[in-house]
């Protein structure tokens, strides 16, 4: 699809199916909408185009960059396990103790009772990641 913004995959360390966006980034339609957006509100302000309407414009690009960006990034976390990819990437023992963090956490939080209890991978020769101590 075209416009499809979430991508299913599954999860790298539990298998579970979930949903991530696909781009970090503000798509085109988004784009335009929030400039027709600011000059909207801009002619609400000011009854008429003002150059002042391109900083609302400015702000609006910003602040929709910003939360497309955080809605990206906390897509890539799985709300199973607690396995971070990006994290991964740059510090594969920070990623490990995340997920152990995560895995306490989810023994005691009543939201996770009655799911699957979480299979840790074993470790292979060759992998990195490393839940072992």
């Amino acid at each position: 699809m075209l416009f499809q913004r979430r991508q299913k995959c599954f999860c790298a360390f539990c298998k579970t199916p979930r949903n991530i966006y696909k781009s970090k980034y503000l798509g085109l339609v988004s784009i335009l909408g929030l400039i027709g957006l600011s000059l909207i509100l801009s002619e609400i302000i000011w009854t008429m185009s003002d150059t002042r309407g391109l900083f609302i414009v400015a702000i609006f690009l910003l602040a929709g960059e910003l939360f497309s960006q955080i809605k990206w990034r906390q897509s890539m976390i799985c709300h199973n396990c607690g396995f971070d990819l990006i994290m991964y990437k740059n510090n594969p023992e920070k990623a490990a103790e995340k997920i152990k963090d995560f895995i306490a956490l989810r023994s005691e939080n009543p939201q996770f009772l009655l799911k699957p209890a979480l299979q840790p991978p074993k470790k292979r020769k060759g992998t990195r990641l490393s839940l072992q101590g």
